[in-house]
This record gives structure tokens, C-alpha cells and sequence, in this order.
């Protein structure tokens, strides 16, 4: 007998996925309990398919078959296999979205337009590639790898927005801080190019063993037996627009509804090193990749229209976190702006200051927005990117 355990909420991808030819004999659905009860009379001759979005209900489930003598190999976890058949790298998730035919522009930068953008609500289709803690050569390298790799999928690069975060983001050089293992690790970042890793004196593996523990963290517990089952049952290349949710940049992005205290923001007194300290060399890469950015893009549409965007800060929290620090970098980096508009010419959007920097309900804690926030900010940018 071939079962599959799932939920009505659950159920729906499994079903677009399965193959015509495959016959289900029983499904049980976990949260009907009359239902659920059915799972005491699976036993070793039967195949079990878990479709459950939750670790711990499989977990309970598997455990439960492992004492009526089901052997592991005849148990597929098919969330598991779904989410391993799903890109890792940021960049490559994003563009084989199946719920998105094709792009007019990229947005690039960190975890304040990965969270504050929502590219579903703007006026024109963008693939966010933004990712949490990404500096300039990482947003440069992001930008040339989807635009060769998926020529494709876009009709035409008419937009390119850039966050750059802070007034200190040229003397930011992600591959040498302490965060870069996360960056590629948990974050999906950019994972083909070291850029100055090898100089990295926090860390003593190299970005190849990083790359071979998300493999093994991603097929983790999948045998070839568990290969061989799920190809009798499932299309391994099950695209279909429904799940759009699980490609977006970053998917639950809905259930960002907290709201920063009085608390978080009198306790906040964080002033990175690169804020504090200055890197000359790191300054005069980052220059020079900037504007490679830039005339990257106009080679790829003479015309494309380039935002270099510097997203709303929490006004309160700025006041405890280092905002003297941050503000004397505010010179150099508009001077560099400046030099760089005169080569290739762009909009600089100056938005650290902005309504909703005092708008409480906004922020999510002391850097980040929101859901809301988010929403009101995809709003506003909606509105210059239409003038």
C-alpha cells in the first residue's frame, strides 16, 4: 500500500506535483483525527510519503512508522526533497521563479531592501537579489552572474536600484568581516567567488568547504533509495506558479509583523568596526567597483535607469547607535557620488530621513522595517520610479 500523510494546507504542492501515472491508495490527513488514526495500520511492506511542512510533525510521524517496522528507506519527506530541488544561491532562486516570466530590472544590496522592498508590489517586475550583510563586489558580481546566466528572463534591464545601506558602505568589504561564513551559509549569498576570503583571519576553512557543508546540510538524510521512490511518484522539475512563495527573495516575508519597543531602541549601542575604523584599500576597491557597476549596466541598456538608494534608518535607535560616527563618513560618500554621477549619470536618493524613520509602527527592530514598513516604503518608491 502507498500512503501519503499531509494536511489540507500541505497538500496542495505534493498534488501539482505528482505524476499522472502514480496511485496513491490512501491519504491520510494529519489534523482530522479520526483520520490520523489510520497511521496504526501502516506496517514494513507499505511506502509512506510525509507531505508535511512542519520538522516536528515529520519527526513524530517517522518515529511512529519506525516502531510499526517501516523501513527508513520506504519513508519520503517530501518537503525535504521539495526545498533540496529549490536553488540555494540568493541569486539563482530568485530567477528560476516560476511565478515571474521575466524581469525589467535588479534590486541590489543588503537586508534593508531585502526586507523593505517587496518586488511583488512595484509597478515594474524586478528580481530583489538584495541578501543580508552583501557589499559592493558581492552586488557587482550578483548583477553580471544573472544577467549572463538568465539573459532569458529578462525583456529588458530598464531599472537597477542599489541599496548602499550607510554612508560608510565604501569602506565595507564583506569577504574579510566576521559575517561572511553566514552570508554564504545561511543567507544563500553570491558562493562562486571568494574576492579577499583567503586574507580572512576569522575563519580557517575555505568557501569550497562551506559549499560542501550546504550540500550536505541541504541533502541531508536523502539516501538513493528516497531518489528512486520520489521519481516513481514526483517530477523532479514540478515548476509551477503556485509556488511562487518559495522563490521569493525572502519567502514568509508576511510574518515580519513585529514591532520595535521603547526598550530594543534605549538599548541599542552597536558601531561596527568599519564605522569606526578606516580602510583605505577597501575604499579604493570599492570605488572602482561602483563604477563598474555602473557602466556595466549602461552597457547592458544605454538607458537604464539607475537609483543609488540609501533606505530609511529608525530615527531613535540612530541616536544610540552611532549616528556622530556614521555622519563623518557623510562627506566622502557624497563626494564620491558626486564624482561617479559625472561619469555615468544616476538618481541618489537620500532617504535615511525619512517620514517613516519616525514611524514606530514601521520597524521590525532598530535597522530594519517591517511588513508594514515595507509596504508603505514599495509604495513610495513606487511613486518616484513613475515620475
Amino acid at each position: 500500500m502507498v500512503y501519503m500523510i499531509t494536511t489540507r494546507e500541505d497538500s496542495y504542492i505534493p498534488s501539482t506535483c505528482l505524476r499522472e501515472n502514480a496511485n496513491l491508495d490512501i491519504v491520510i490527513f494529519w489534523e482530522n483525527s479520526i483520520e490520523a488514526r489510520e497511521i496504526n495500520a501502516i506496517g514494513p511492506e507499505d511506502i509512506v510519503i510525509i507531505a508535511i511542512n512542519d520538522s516536528d510533525t515529520v519527526k513524530l510521524i517517522k518515529t511512529v512508522l519506525d516502531d510499526h517496522g517501516v523501513p527508513a528507506g520506504c519513508v519520503i519527506d517530501f518537503y525535504k526533497f521539495f526545498y533540496a530541488m529549490i536553488p540555494f544561491m540568493r541569486a539563482d532562486r530568485v530567477m528560476n521563479d516560476p511565478g515571474f516570466p521575466g524581469y525589467e530590472g535588479v534590486i541590489l544590496g543588503l537586508s534593508h531592501a531585502e526586507f523593505g522592498i517587496l518586488a511583488d508590489n512595484l509597478s515594474v517586475p524586478m528580481a530583489n537579489l538584495s541578501v543580508s550583510s552583501q557589499d559592493l563586489y558581492y552586488n557587482l558580481q550578483t548583477f553580471k552572474y544573472v544577467m549572463n546566466k538568465y539573459s532569458d528572463r529578462f525583456s529588458a534591464l530598464n531599472y537597477l536600484i542599489l541599496d548602499m545601506y550607510n554612508y560608510n558602505y565604501f569602506n565595507y568589504d564583506l569577504s574579510l568581516s566576521k559575517i561572511v561564513a553566514p552570508y554564504w551559509y545561511y543567507g544563500g549569498g553570491y558562493n562562486i567567488d571568494d574576492h579577499n576570503y583567503p586574507d580572512n583571519k576569522n575563519f580557517e576553512y575555505t568557501l569550497e568547504n562551506i559549499r560542501d557543508a550546504i550540500d550536505k546540510k541541504l541533502l541531508s538524510g536523502i539516501t538513493d533509495d528516497h531518489i528512486y521512490l520520489w521519481t516513481e511518484f514526483f517530477d523532479m522539475e514540478c515548476n509551477h506558479e503556485s509556488r511562487h512563495e518559495y522563490y521569493v527573495n525572502y519567502p514568509g516575508i508576511h510574518k515580519r509583523s513585529q514591532m520595535i519597543n521603547e526598550d530594543i531602541i534605549r538599548d541599542f549601542n552597536y558601531t561596527p568596526s568599519n564605522v569606526v575604523k578606516r580602510f583605505e584599500s577597501t575604499i579604493e576597491e570599492n570605488v572602482r567597483i561602483f563604477d563598474e557597476m555602473l557602466s556595466y549596466a549602461r552597457e547592458v541598456n544605454p538607458d537604464v535607469k539607475i537609483y543609488v538608494l540609501l533606505m530609511p534608518v529608525n530615527a531613535e535607535a540612530w541616536e544610540f547607535g552611532g549616528k556622530k560616527e556614521y555622519l563623518k563618513w557623510k562627506p566622502e560618500f557624497e563626494s564620491i557620488i558626486s564624482r561617479a554621477k559625472e561619469k555615468n549619470d544616476f538618481f541618489y536618493l537620500d532617504m535615511m530621513d525619512s517620514e517613516l524613520s519616525h514611524d514606530t509602527k514601521s520597524w521590525y527592530d532598530t535597522e530594519h522595517l517591517n511588513y508594514y514598513g515595507a509596504i508603505q516604503f514599495t509604495e513610495l518608491l513606487n511613486s518616484l520610479l513613475n515620475k
